[in-house]
């Protein structure tokens, strides 16, 4: 058996988010790229190596050149890492007066857009290659700032001047990870394919129906201008389900007859649910709402909203898992002492909001039905965590709620989880 650790090519240089992704990855000698151009390069003339490369960003939308690539190569997406993206303003300066110029990619500059405005307006803004090739040359001049991470800061010693100065507090970048092969296993629950139809009415909705006769979900559907087509496209779509599974196949067989090309361009795991971005996503928000930085007059209606429905939506999925993880260790279930005690914590805590113990009561309540009912659990296929992760990850939650609550008038957070419940569940 060889002992050749694999190689994983990555947009550099050290300190980038790609080169902080590649931690959620299998362990591999990591070579970093300046471009992701040279990655393709690369990983075209080594066979047996992997990239990970940026797909989508919920801010900047997809990378469209990830796209065109996979298909120019026919490298295949192998694994997927959803990274929470928290930007901060670097420099060796004492403070922003001394800021001259801002560094950083040009989608990270983008995505702190408010945050300039209203700090630097007066600073030039300057896009390169990656965020971490910003903060290197930041270290070398005290009129610069960089607009990158805190591993970052670490490497390249500079100063925190401020902290997550995204203009979204849920700012995410999923990232895949790429090869030269196709590979399918029995727990992968998402693949990705690319196909062209004929420029004609009703193409586009002869193909899709072949998922929706399967009753396949869609996660992404993204049209590709064809370069010697005019005006004409392709589409780029991922579905929920395994390359092995009948519906899948069937779905696939349909397709074939309903387009006129057609080629798979990955399988892999959907890592939506992961606890690492769950609890990156739940620290962004929660530090928001501590800072104060959130639209609290629009919070109802806006994206944030959203972000706490789905975190919601997440901590009753979890509940299937605490039952099983209580049932192997022969804890008790229905745990009334602790209950009370969390109970008690919580409405110590916000003693003073009207509403809030309905709220609790509730929540309990429709938790403790889900844990023993096991309803829901569809959504967590494999439990990757231990009872103590668990319970990390339901406080976390919880202390958003609590700080979402204090935002709500008494009337909107007595009817919120019932709202909820009732569009939802």
């Amino acid at each position: 058996m060889s002992n050749v650790m694999s190689t994983n090519y990555y947009l550099g240089p050290p300190g980038s988010f790609s080169h902080y992704a590649c931690k959620f990855l299998p362990k591999a000698s990591l070579k970093a790229c300046t471009d992701l151009e040279e990655i393709f390069f690369r990983l075209k003339r080594n066979k047996q190596a992997k990239a990970l490369i940026p797909l989508e960003n919920t801010v900047g939308g997809t990378v469209k050149s990830t796209i065109d690539n996979l298909l120019k190569f026919g490298f295949k997406i192998q694994a997927e890492v959803y990274l929470p993206v928290a930007h901060n303003c670097l420099s060796k300066a004492r403070n922003l007066l001394q800021i001259e110029q801002v560094l950083s990619h040009p989608q990270a500059l983008s995505q702190c857009s408010a945050w300039l405005k209203e700090n630097l307006p007066r600073a030039k803004k300057v896009g390169v290659s990656s965020t971490a090739e910003a903060a290197r040359l930041a270290a070398k001049d005290k009129t610069l700032a960089a607009l990158a991470s805190k591993e970052a800061a670490r490497i390249y010693g500079l100063k925190l001047l401020a902290g997550h100065i995204e203009d979204y507090p849920a700012n995410t970048t999923r990232f895949v990870l790429i090869g030269n092969s196709l590979r399918v296993t029995g727990s992968h629950n998402k693949f990705a394919c690319y196909f062209t139809l004929k420029h004609e009415p009703g193409s586009l909705m002869r193909a899709l129906k072949a998922f929706a006769d399967q009753r396949l979900n869609l996660s992404k559907l993204e049209s590709q201008p064809l370069p010697d087509r005019n005006f004409e496209y392709g589409f780029f779509v991922e579905i929920e389900s395994n390359l092995r599974d009948s519906r899948a196949k069937k779905a696939l067989s349909a397709l074939k007859k309903n387009v006129t090309g057609l080629e798979i361009l990955g399988s892999f795991i959907n890592r939506i649910e992961d606890k690492t971005y769950l609890l990156g996503l739940l620290e962004a928000i929660s530090e928001k709402f501590t800072e104060g930085k959130l639209d609290l007059i629009n919070f109802p209606q806006g994206k944030n909203f959203r972000n706490l429905n789905k975190a919601l939506k997440t901590r009753f999925a979890l509940m299937p898992a605490i039952y099983a993880c209580k049932k192997k260790a022969r804890i008790p279930i229905a745990h009334k002492k602790r209950e009370d005690e969390v109970r008690k914590m919580r409405i110590m805590r916000l003693k003073d909001l009207k509403g809030f113990p309905e709220f609790l009561d509730l929540l309990f309540k429709v938790s403790k039905e889900m844990q023993i009912t096991g309803t829901h659990c569809n959504m967590l296929p494999q439990n990757p965590y231990s009872l103590k992760e668990l319970r990390q990850l339901i406080n976390l939650i919880d202390r958003c709620f609590d700080l979402f609550l204090l935002q709500l008038k008494a009337v909107d957070r007595k009817s919120y989880l019932k709202d909820f419940l009732q569009a939802n569940m």
